[in-house]
């Protein structure tokens, strides 16, 4: 990763992290969820909410991430196992 995207995050990640804290703490007016097709709804600060869809968001974030990291093990033990094999090759002849 070049060295200004890396200022960058670690500038924009903590104003951002602090920002949705103050939204946050100023927004805790009652928000009601409805479940259309289910009669439930649910109400809770707007602040619950955003904590909550952030979270999901991360969440899901994290598990394509990890998904990706796997193909790519997965593919990198392949081509070890070829590599090895055609080493292998090369040395019995």
């Amino acid at each position: 990763m070049p060295i200004f995207a890396k200022i960058l995050r670690h500038l924009f990640l903590p104003l951002i992290f602090f920002w949705i804290l103050a939204f946050a703490v100023y927004n805790h007016d009652l928000v009601a969820l409805n479940l259309w097709p289910l009669p439930y709804e649910m109400s809770a600060p707007l602040s619950v909410w955003m904590v909550a869809v952030l979270g999901f968001g991360y969440c899901m974030g994290l598990s394509g991430g990890y998904g990706k990291y796997w193909n790519a093990q997965r593919q990198n033990r392949a081509m070890k196992k070829q590599l090895e094999m055609l080493h292998k090759n090369t040395l019995q002849n």
